[in-house]
């Protein structure tokens, strides 16, 4: 194939500009991919690890103030108890709204309503225990937190640990496709960067072979007639583009 030596240079910037198209478009679609895992973990899945938190350290707090409340006979010591549960019940309403609105669909959507309705139930439970508990009906409320109150509290902790390894899991998910994403986009890069670099790099070595041959024959011819007078030299003229029509011009000399 016959191409001129601006078409060959012109060649060689189309595929170098092509090279580095392809290098910034696979950057630019690796961090889009980073980008929106990386929104995703900070914006849902470590705010909901949070507020599962939250959950568990104030679920916890009011079975403490439950414990406490059913093993005293002092209405004021009672009514105190009956404020810092509420106040832990409320936190814990907070922290469930919050996490209602981060929860996805499928399994986490699932987990989060198990634990939704256990806790309705033990809250049912809870109001029922301090009201027998404010009566002093000591014996009655052992016997309820013996049947009811430990297997539901039990079922509430299983339910919540569930969530929380699901979220965990997925936290740890999101981590490795991340991981994963960057690796592909260094094996893209790289791999476009070296192919395109030699292609370039290989026509760049022949486009220089091809023209410093004739450009040398040239000059031999040139030399020759300078140093012999001898204006029967003739240069090869093989060529179709600039250097052949060169060549062809100085024989007609």
């Amino acid at each position: 194939m016959n191409l001129s030596i601006a078409r060959r240079l012109s060649l060689m910037i189309a595929i170098a500009v092509l090279s580095l198209l392809a290098v910034g478009i696979t950057g630019a679609w690796v961090s889009g991919s980073l980008s929106k895992k990386l929104d995703e973990s900070t914006n849902t899945t470590l705010p909901a690890i949070e507020a599962l938190d939250q959950i568990q350290i104030n679920f916890l707090m009011a079975r403490l103030f439950g414990a406490q409340h059913s093993g005293t006979s002092d209405p004021q010591r009672q009514t105190t108890i009956e404020k810092q549960a509420a106040d832990a019940f409320a936190k814990l309403d907070e922290a469930m709204q919050r996490y209602e609105k981060l929860a996805r669909e499928g399994t986490d959507r699932q987990l989060f309503n198990d634990v939704r309705s256990i806790m309705a139930e033990y809250k049912t439970f809870y109001a029922e225990i301090n009201e027998r508990s404010r009566e002093n009906k000591k014996d009655e409320v052992a016997a309820m937190i013996a049947n009811r109150g430990t297997p539901l509290g039990k079922r509430l902790a299983e339910a919540l640990g569930k969530l929380i390894e699901f979220n965990k899991q997925t936290a740890a998910q999101q981590q490795q496709e991340a991981q994963t994403a960057r690796t592909t986009s260094n094996v893209l890069i790289w791999s476009l960067t070296l192919i395109g670099g030699a292609i370039v790099g290989t026509l760049g070595l022949l486009l220089i072979a091809n023209i410093t041959r004739p450009v040398n024959a040239t000059l031999d011819a040139v030399t020759r007639i300078e140093r012999d007078l001898d204006f029967t030299a003739r240069i090869p003229a093989m060529r179709d583009d600039e250097i052949g029509k060169m060549a062809a011009a100085f024989n007609r000399l």
